[in-house]
């Protein structure tokens, strides 16, 4: 990666460019190989080996750090920090702020393990994602005045409007996030759509899912919700952008039955597009109170990324239409996406 970085400094492209490099790429040899999770950071013989390098590439680059357990590798693997200890994150903060140039990402939020992993670094951390809406804004917000007062410097950055989210039966943190469905979600596809036929295990993967109605994750499971996208089978095609609940309607199905056969007929590649959550009045109130606050860094485009499951490479443009109707666009904001 520092050569690729010698390259845009030698382009001077006038977009103004940072990079993140991720734990699991910290983790992994550049021929593929490594450890299975982070053991180099956070013991004697090996904090001061090759992790100051992975994690410099160049000393122009920041380290970002996933502790999610439902996400995963390209190999389909759990991502290392995962698996890690909160010494063992706080360890590798410490090795981030010997570099210079170095700062902090971190998923998901809690204000101990950022304000220890800020402070053993010396340097500022921003949380990953951060979503307003009337109920949540003020609470997670105070994560960065606990921190301050310890010495630490939380930020919380925030996609400036709603976040349009894809899932499917083969990758889907949201559908790892279904009670019950963790499991399953890591299974190989062949097993995953074996499950899925089977009458008495779709049955019960749906009443676990159904677990989730009027919680964080309701949108996730009301079936009759979703949009269809990116169909792959000659049958799916046919009803792309249409919504489950319809076209279940004029097949005389269940609206979970005809996700299932979606699904399996297109092997778990069809994508499918929740309700949009956090859309009242009440909602954009507190967001766009947030985009001025200074414990908020505007952006979470991530360049265009996770294109298969989450669609904000649109944040300059989500920026601008939705303050564009009131009129209270925060301009003084710098949008770092």
């Amino acid at each position: 990666m520092g050569e690729y970085l010698e390259r845009v400094e030698e382009a001077q492209p006038v977009l103004n460019m940072g990079f993140m490099v991720g734990h699991t790429a910290a983790e992994t040899r550049g021929d593929g190989s490594g450890l299975g999770r982070w053991d180099r950071v956070g013991r004697p013989d090996h904090r001061h080996g090759c992790a100051p390098a992975d994690v410099d590439h160049g000393g122009r680059a920041r380290l970002r750090v996933i502790a999610e357990r439902n996400h995963f590798d390209g190999n389909g693997d759990p991502v290392p920090s995962a698996a890690s200890s909160v010494e063992e994150l706080v360890a590798l903060a410490t090795v981030a702020g010997e570099l210079p140039g170095t700062a902090l990402e971190f998923i998901p939020g809690h204000a101990d393990i950022l304000t220890r992993m800020s402070l053993a670094a010396g340097r500022p951390i921003n949380w990953n994602v951060f979503l307003p809406n009337a109920a949540t804004a003020t609470e997670k917000l105070a994560w960065s005045d606990e921190g301050a007062r310890r010495g630490a410097r939380i930020l919380a950055l925030t996609y400036p409007g709603l976040a349009k989210t894809l899932v499917n039966f083969r990758y889907s943190a949201p559908f790892a996030l279904l009670p019950g469905w963790d499991k399953f979600m890591v299974m190989p596809v062949e097993e995953k759509i074996a499950r899925l036929s089977n009458p008495e295990e779709r049955a019960r993967m749906g009443a676990l899912a159904e677990q989730a109605r009027g919680g964080p994750l309701d949108r996730f499971s009301r079936w009759e919700d979703l949009v269809v996208v990116d169909p792959r089978s000659p049958h799916s095609m046919r009803i792309e952008d249409r919504r489950i609940g319809d076209v279940a309607a004029e097949s005389g199905m269940e609206a979970w039955d005809l996700v299932c056969d979606i699904a399996i007929a297109d092997r778990l590649m069809t994508s499918f597009r929740p309700q949009p959550g956090d859309d009242t009045p009440e909602d954009w109130e507190a967001r766009i109170a947030t985009w001025n606050d200074p414990r908020v860094v505007l952006g979470g485009s991530d360049a265009g990324a996770h294109l298969t499951t989450l669609a904000t490479w649109d944040g300059p443009l989500s920026f601008c239409h939705s303050t564009a109707p009131i009129r209270r666009c925060p301009w003084s904001k710098r949008y770092a996406g």
